[in-house]
This record gives C-alpha cells, structure tokens and sequence, in this order.
C-alpha cells in the first residue's frame, strides 16, 4: 500500500504577513514608477508643444522676409504683438553679426499658458537687410521652454 502525505498544515500567521508585506513594498515601487513617468511624459509633451509655437512664429517671420517691401516691425505689430523694449547701440568694429537696435514684442498664445516673445536685431554691417530674429516661448512662471533663432536678409 502507497502511503500518502497527508499533512493539513497551512501558512502561518507570520508567512502570510511577510508575504503582504513584499507584495506591498514591490507595488509601491512601481507606483513611484508611474508617477515620475507621468511627471516627465507630461514635461516632455509641454517642451514638444512649446517648440511646435516657436517654429510656427518663425515661419511666420519667415513667411514676411520672403515678400518685397516689407516692414517687419510694422507687421509684426499687426500680428497681435505688443512691442515691450527697444534697445539702441552703435555697431562695435563693424562686425557683422554685431546689432544696433534691438527690439522685443510679446503677445499672449491663445488657449495656452505661454507667451511668445520675439526679439529681432538689426545686425551691423549689413545696411537695413539683415535682421537676428530670436523667439522665445515662455510659460507662465517666466521659463522659457523652447527658443529658435534665425538671420534673415529681407528683399528690398
């Protein structure tokens, strides 16, 4: 006759806390995970969209240097920028990527939490063609999230 085991011991009291216990720490590690996932998905969707406003703005300037007779600083204007600063300095060495006149204009980004800064320089040594444009898309505590920067000679 085969003899069979027939042992009815179950799990303690203290295996099956321990076991809780492991189960628990393992879980909350990857619920961490998930939160810093979340966090930097978030961040990385922010920086992509931000960068996607700044390039649209350029082609937007892109768009004006590519057209004859026109005024960059008044059309910027009827864009719905308000221009904030402007700066003057006289050219320095006459070099060439060296600027005179700085000015800035800001507009507030429709259904976003960003503002679009564009800050265009009139470049030394170039007569009145050339211009440094520089935008900028700052999110509401003042950083800015993504910036692009580009010369462009106007047509006369």
């Amino acid at each position: 006759m085969v003899k069979i085991n027939t042992n009815e011991d179950g799990f303690t009291l203290i295996e099956i806390i321990v076991s809780i216990l492991l189960i628990s720490i393992i879980l909350f590690s990857f619920f961490g995970l998930l939160v810093q996932s979340k966090k930097t998905n978030s961040s990385a969707e922010d920086t992509n969209d931000a960068t996607y406003l700044a390039q649209i703005e350029m082609e937007k300037i892109y768009n004006l240097s590519t057209q004859n007779n026109i005024n960059l600083i008044s059309s910027i204007n009827l864009d719905g920028y308000i221009q904030t600063d402007t700066t003057s300095k006289s050219c320095s060495n006459n070099e060439k990527l060296d600027f005179d006149k700085e000015y800035i204009y800001e507009r507030i980004i429709e259904n976003s939490h960003w503002k679009s800064v564009v800050i265009i320089r009139k470049l030394c040594g170039y007569a009145d063609r050339s211009t440094n444009v520089i935008i900028q898309i700052i999110d509401s505590k003042n950083n800015v999230k993504a910036m692009v920067e580009n010369v462009y000679f106007w047509k006369k």
